[in-house]
């Protein structure tokens, strides 16, 4: 298969300039494919799509606590009322609240910007895994034609459609890493992004999805407005 055809439009790509980046460069990923594996025009439309992942709180989260560098080198030190100024540290701002003798935990949450869309989200979870596959499978296994119908979502979805996928925290900053295996379901890609974890069926969502996700402690994400009302620090309960 040539090189000069676009894993998404399958379109000539002879011509094209730019690298995909494996995942939003905001986020301090360096990991690119080659040129040509995502026309220039494929790229520049994804761009809407990589910023709203970035808007993600656990993704802001993550750059101030671990320090990620954005694609300018800049680190982030803040995000509400959580201030980072070393790596690994960070101070709460608790405003006119004050916590009591005897208090053991304090709950907090962090609301989604209101930029946030959770369709677009989902979408760009698809396209990463997509991209992840043609960087580490090869671009001619991702050009497949089991692959058509999440090209389609990603680029051009219809109305209302929104394919589920799972999530889960990490313990440890992820590597922007990813593994897939074969299930009754297709192909299942798992994602290690910042702190956390994402599966999504790169084939859609089937009945069985959550019957074959290795594991436990998944989210299932559903478009309900999940985000929205989950826990910053309470995702995985």
């Amino acid at each position: 298969m040539s090189a000069d055809v676009c894993i998404y439009c399958r379109g000539d790509s002879s011509r094209s300039r730019a690298a995909e980046h494996f995942a939003p460069a905001s986020l301090g990923c360096t990991k690119m494919l080659h040129v040509g594996y995502v026309c220039d025009d494929c790229n520049n439309y994804f761009a809407d799509m990589d910023g709203n992942f970035g808007l993600l709180n656990w993704n802001a989260l993550s750059r101030v606590l671990d320090q990620v560098p954005d694609r300018r080198g800049r680190v982030r030190r803040s995000i509400g009322r959580f201030y980072s100024p070393e790596k690994d540290y960070f101070q709460i701002q608790l405003g006119p609240a004050m916590v009591q003798p005897g208090v053991t935990q304090v709950t907090l949450s962090l609301s989604q910007p209101k930029e946030f869309d959770e369709s677009l989200f989902a979408r760009a979870i698809h396209k990463i895994a997509l991209n992840c596959l043609a960087s580490e499978l090869g671009q001619r296994e991702a050009l497949h034609l089991r692959y058509n119908k999440v090209r389609k979502y990603v680029r051009c979805c219809a109305r209302g459609e929104f394919w589920p996928y799972g999530v889960r925290p990490l313990n440890s900053l992820g590597d922007f890493a990813g593994r897939f295996h074969n299930s009754k379901c297709g192909v299942v890609a798992y994602l290690a992004l910042l702190r956390l974890e994402f599966v999504v069926l790169l084939e859609g969502w089937c009945s069985d999805a959550e019957s074959i996700i290795e594991g436990n402690d998944w989210r299932i994400m559903r478009n309900t407005g999940q985000w929205n009302e989950s826990s910053l620090l309470g995702l995985g309960t």
